[in-house]
């Protein structure tokens, strides 16, 4: 929060010392008597090369009262006079600020506050009438107008600086979307307005209107659709400040890839849900509390995505009105695409004035068509509507190039041939138009090579991706271009560039760290011929468009450079474990004294209680189990030897890629096999703990080996990851760890066949089935079949039933 003063030549000098340095402040009499100009230059200064709106939180401005027409009675006409100027030029300054940075007003950061009637009489440097200025002052900020607007400012100050702290871990455990910082992001993109979608007469009625309301907007690949909605996401905030709306926002391209899917998204509009509540001070009911403590607070078993939906339709339902802004619908992965629509159906059926805005792409292969799953939804397609953007991004493009890059031609007849030209051949595609701009700077040096290029204009975006491919090859690029891709499109979270340059400099043969095979960005980002970008926002590599990973990965495009999700995750994962493993910081282990550790007993009594709600297959098969065998577990001690990591972890300051490499080599190892030949690497970094690293995503209940290897086994389970589940079952020719498997999980309070049954996981749950005690009771009192019946996991519950059969027979 920055806050300016107004007041002029009436504070006496004051010293301040810091240490040996002492400096004298006067006051800024004439110079700056409403110093908002001088504080947001400072501020600027201060924050430089970052953006100044992504830093600043809120900037609140208070006057000293309308301009005095008194001068100062002190026999000087001309100081008078002058003083009479600066009081009315300080209100003057304000007004000016408030016009010219409008963009502060707009978001709600920008908040002034001045004394209008009454102090008029009252001259500056007259503090006698300290009583006067203090009723004024209170008759001020009672007036209803004053009182809206300092109890926005302080809800927007509550927003953005106060959450309760007993809600901060709960929010961040419930999603790690930062929706805010990702809309100012894509904002900062937006060259063009978007005022005529805003305008548009289907969006006001949306907007506007009473009745709950869908609203569907569409258009090509790369056709500005989320640029748009940051317009939509502006003008819905203004909408929602002034009635007090909840306003909820998802953008599914920026996402991380564990969030792009249907739970990824509900979870984020959950948690703005819980923050407008919080910071508006609404009462948020008991039952929806009590349910999100005890999935998310209480470390309570893990979510699926009954439980999120059912959340979040509590919340919505809570909501009388509400908006509620998805981008991207068509890059969720899987079926998430289907299912949020079918959720949002679902949820508009009861009364509410809640408002859907949706964005994709209108390609039929993307399943998506609202009109057909969601009736009565208002359709805005763009394309030609936006011709005059498109232009002017054209305009603003080669502008930009020109001046900073280099000069391309000096021909103004030959520019406008350029602008023409990729005006008449886009298509509504700012993608298309960018790509072939970035193409025109790289490859065109003389006036033939210009016009060249533009009769050979590629017709679409798959016909510009097959001409960059194309150009990689021939400047003997495709080796790196394949790492890139790999890297970029195929791990568990994007890249920093420093990250990404470590990533492709070595291979698996390479055992050691070294600083000479590392390659400048430029000639990472330049090599790719414009398929990644570096992001200016946070210095990470992405694909320049989603669709670019969608063109390598299509099996329709015959080309050299395809890559496959789990393939290239796995070599990813690899590559990490060998880094890992590099003799400039290899885990040096040493085996420690035997420790034993006692776990916690599962059950505290071996009857079944029965539950409701489980589903039509409750009788037959809890009737089944009743009469079997029930098996309460018992406290055991397992006597293992404990390994402890005597080396510090290395600078992450030095070694740019380690931090990742820490954080996702066991997810990115997802797919691992023993025929890889980092499985022997994969299996010591798995099984020995390592306390100083923590390089292991697994909680662990003590600091013995068998604490560590029960914390791997609840992380195994609860992520599918059958490759570290196949260690542990390896280890039982060495180890009496059979008993490890049916105790509760240190983050679920679940036996491990309990998780498997409820998450519905087919291969981890047959896997377990050969180890884990079909009737074992949790602390609940119920069987692993309680929860395949509950969640409608009908195999699963079937192949309980058959071993339960064995067990009686």
């Amino acid at each position: 929060m920055h806050l300016a003063v107004v007041a002029s030549s009436f504070f006496d000098p004051i010293s301040i010392n810091l240490g040996t340095y002492k400096e004298d402040f006067l006051d800024g009499a004439t110079g700056a008597n409403n110093p908002v100009y001088e504080l947001w230059n400072e501020a600027k200064d201060t924050w430089d090369p970052e953006p100044i709106l992504s830093n600043l939180k809120s900037f609140i401005s208070i006057g000293t009262g309308v301009p005095s027409v008194e001068p100062f009675r002190t026999g000087l006409l001309e100081i008078g006079e002058t003083l009479v100027r600066i009081s009315t030029e300080t209100e003057q300054t304000a007004e000016s600020f408030q016009r010219s940075h409008s963009e502060l007003d707009d978001s709600d950061r920008y908040f002034r506050f001045n004394v209008r009637n009454g102090l008029e009489h009252i001259a500056l440097e007259d503090s006698s009438q300290r009583g006067d200025i203090m009723t004024l002052t209170e008759r001020y900020v009672q007036s209803q107008d004053v009182f809206k607007l300092m109890k926005r400012c302080g809800r927007c100050l509550a927003e953005r600086e106060w959450i309760r702290e007993s809600w901060r871990d709960i929010l961040q455990k419930i999603s790690t979307y930062d929706h805010e910082k990702v809309h100012k992001h894509f904002s900062r993109k937006r060259l063009c307005t978007g005022s005529w979608f805003v305008e548009h007469a289907s969006f006001r009625t949306w907007l506007d209107g009473l009745d709950p309301c869908f609203l569907w907007c569409t258009g090509n690949v790369g056709s500005g659709k989320t640029i748009i909605t940051t317009a939509v996401v502006d003008a819905a905030k203004r909408k929602s400040r002034a009635n007090g709306y909840l306003l909820s926002y998802f953008y599914c391209e920026s996402a991380p890839r564990n969030m792009q899917q249907a739970t990824g998204l509900f979870e984020s509009l959950m948690k703005q849900s819980l923050i407008y509540l919080t910071v508006t001070q609404k009462t948020c009911p008991d039952s929806i509390l009590v349910q999100i403590e005890e999935l998310y607070r209480y470390g309570g078993p893990k979510r699926d995505f009954e439980d999120i939906v059912d959340i979040f339709s509590r919340l919505f339902r809570y909501f009388d009105t509400a908006i509620y802004v998805i981008d991207g619908l068509d890059e969720l992965r899987d079926e998430g695409k289907i299912i949020v629509l079918n959720v949002f159906r679902d949820l508009f059926e009861q009364p509410g004035q809640q408002k859907l805005f949706i964005s994709s792409r209108t390609e039929p292969h993307h399943n998506i068509n609202m009109i057909h799953i969601i009736p009565n939804t208002k359709h805005i397609h763009v394309e030609q509507e936006k011709l005059e953007d498109i232009k002017y991004y054209i305009e603003r493009r080669i502008a930009e190039k020109q001046r900073i890059n280099r000069e391309l031609t000096n021909d103004p007849c030959l520019i406008a041939d350029i602008k023409s030209r990729l005006l008449s051949g886009s298509k509504g595609m700012f993608l298309w138009v960018h790509l072939q701009i970035e193409a025109l700077w790289d490859l065109c040096f003389t006036e033939n090579d210009i016009k060249n290029e533009l009769d050979n204009l590629p017709k679409d975006l798959g016909s510009t991706y097959k001409r960059c491919l194309e150009r990689i090859e021939r400047n003997n690029n495709s080796g790196h271009a394949r790492k890139v891709f790999r890297w970029v499109g195929c791990t568990s979270q994007s890249l920093h560039i420093d990250e990404l340059k470590e990533a492709i400099a070595f291979t698996l043969e390479d055992r050691k760290w070294e600083t000479g095979r590392i390659q400048s960005s430029r000639l990472i980002i330049e090599r790719c011929a414009n398929l990644v970008v570096q992001d200016n926002f946070d210095q990470h590599v992405r694909f320049v468009h989603p669709s670019v990973q969608q063109y390598l990965e299509s099996r329709d495009h015959a080309h050299a450079f395809q890559i496959d999700r789990n393939e290239g995750q796995l070599e990813c994962g690899e590559f990490s474990i060998n880094y890992l493993s590099f003799s400039d910081f290899e885990l040096q282990l040493s085996r420690d004294r035997s420790q034993s550790i006692a776990l916690p007993s599962a059950v505290a009594s071996p009857i079944i209680a029965s539950t409701g709600g489980l589903g039509k297959m409750t009788s037959k098969f809890t009737n089944l189990v009743l009469g079997g065998s029930k098996r309460t577990l018992s406290v055991r001690n397992f006597h293992l030897p404990a390994v402890t990591s005597t080396m510090p972890a290395p600078d992450a300051a030095k070694y740019k890629f380690l931090p990742y490499a820490i954080e996702n080599w066991a997810i990115d190892s997802k797919f691992i096999t023993k025929n890889s030949q980092m499985w022997p690497s994969f299996k010591s970094l798995a099984i020995q703990p390592n306390m100083s690293w923590k390089i292991h995503p697994w909680r662990s209940g003590g600091q013995s080996h068998s604490s560590h290897l029960h914390g791997l086994l609840g992380w195994a389970v609860r992520n599918e990851h059958m490759p570290l589940l196949e260690l542990l079952f390896d280890l039982r020719s060495e180890y009496d760890l059979h008993e490890l498997y049916d105790k509760p999980l240190i983050k679920d309070g679940l036996p491990a066949l309990h998780v498997a049954s409820r998450l519905g996981y087919k291969i981890i749950f047959k896997r377990l089935l050969n180890f884990c005690g079909v009737n074992d009771l949790d602390y609940l009192q119920r069987t692993a079949l309680h929860y395949a019946e509950e969640k409608g996991h009908e195999e699963i519950a079937e192949m309980l039933l058959k071993q339960s059969k064995g067990i009686l027979q």
